[in-house]
């Protein structure tokens, strides 16, 4: 690390976390370098496929999931090029092959990609996440070509949801997605917000400096439920999300709200 970063300071180390020793989470948050959350990827599939797992998720959205000292040091993932796609954890694809899939999965998949980077680290999305790829449910594909090319036909079924993930990936990376980017977890502050139901995770995140907020609003259910926004919320700016924001309190099922209030320098 030291050689390195005589050539490149800013160089950006990522560590492979499997092996007989096991992913050495803590040793790894000793040095700069980062690691694949594996405890994102399952946190995340059991908030979409069970319902469960809130408060690991919540973690994971403060950048505190894992044992890094820094948000930076997780790389989030949900799917890899190795193992099942995220898709083919959470339905059996074979019986919509040839049909496209209903509405209530793609929304699933959207949520969790967008839980994903939505949160503190590295975020890391598979190539064809945005357009519902999958591997006809087969494990390992090893060699298989068939199953592990792209099928760019989709992106034109599931435009939709290929343009929302741009919009969420160009939110994280502008001024007001800078709430999302802490170099430290001390950067901001996290408060979830009280008395909403249990199938919605709130959370608004502070910068104490500039006084801007965020609140990010996800249903991980199957029902529409009411979120008892605090009243500074009504006058604040949709900044992202599957449905404008008018003061109304109902998120869909598998929905999501991004709300931004600026504060002043």
């Amino acid at each position: 690390e030291c050689q390195l970063r005589q050539i490149k300071p800013n160089i950006i180390l990522i560590a492979e976390p499997w092996s007989f020793r096991g992913r050495l989470s803590e040793k790894i948050s000793e040095t700069n370098f980062s690691l694949w959350s594996d405890q994102c990827r399952e946190s995340v599939f059991s908030l979409i496929n069970h319902g469960l797992e809130k408060d690991k998720v919540v973690a994971l959205l403060r950048g505190q999931l894992d044992c890094q000292k820094c948000p930076w040091q997780s790389v989030n993932y949900i799917e890899s090029h190795d193992d099942y796609s995220f898709l083919d954890r959470i339905c059996d694809v074979n019986q919509f092959l040839g049909k496209d899939f209903p509405a209530s999965l793609i929304a699933r998949n959207r949520l969790a990609l967008i839980i994903l980077l939505l949160s503190p680290g590295i975020p890391m999305i598979s190539a064809g996440q945005d357009f519902m790829r999958h591997k006809k449910g087969v494990r390992n594909t090893y060699l298989r070509g068939d199953l592990n090319a792209l099928n760019y036909d989709d992106l034109k079924t599931y435009s939709a949801l290929s343009r929302q993930i741009s919009e969420v990936i160009s939110f994280r990376l502008s001024e007001n997605g800078q709430l999302l980017r802490p170099r430290e977890i001390s950067d901001f502050q996290y408060d979830e917000l009280k008395y909403c139901p249990e199938g919605i995770i709130a959370l608004e995140i502070k910068c104490p400096v500039k006084k801007d907020e965020i609140l990010l609003i996800f249903n991980f259910t199957n029902e529409s439920l009411e979120v008892p926004y605090p009243q500074k919320w009504m006058q604040s700016i949709c900044s992202l999300s599957n449905l404008p924001f008018d003061g109304n309190s109902t998120i869909p099922e598998y929905g999501f709200q991004v709300l931004s209030l600026t504060g002043e320098p």
